[in-house]
């Protein structure tokens, strides 16, 4: 058997690394999007529009169009927000607020 010759086996390689980080990429946003789901729904809803009963208690905001770095910093900087700053490393943080940017 013939063995693969480098430059395709270069490519294999590259393509293996796309692969792995569109797969890492797609976990991160994943877990993200049930991190939102178990802790800000309660609030602001599925959507993010805050059309809840505690939402529409506590004239919560939509975060529909937000940016990442909006939600990032409305999260960093809201005082009840201290349970979710608690618990949300820097990267989750990130991932939580690249998720919620989506909403629209």
């Amino acid at each position: 058997m013939n063995p693969v010759p480098p430059p395709m086996e270069s490519r294999i390689v590259r393509r293996m690394k796309i692969l792995l980080a569109i797969s890492t990429l797609i976990l991160g946003l994943t877990l993200a999007a049930g991190s939102a789901d178990a802790n800000c729904a309660s609030c602001h809803g599925a959507s993010g529009a805050g059309d809840t009963p505690v939402g529409a208690a506590m004239k919560i905001p939509p975060l529909q169009g937000k940016s990442a770095d909006a939600v990032s910093k409305h999260v960093s900087e809201a005082a009840n927000h201290a349970q979710a700053k608690g618990k949300l490393s820097d990267d989750d943080l990130a991932a939580v607020s690249a998720f919620v940017a989506t909403f629209k």
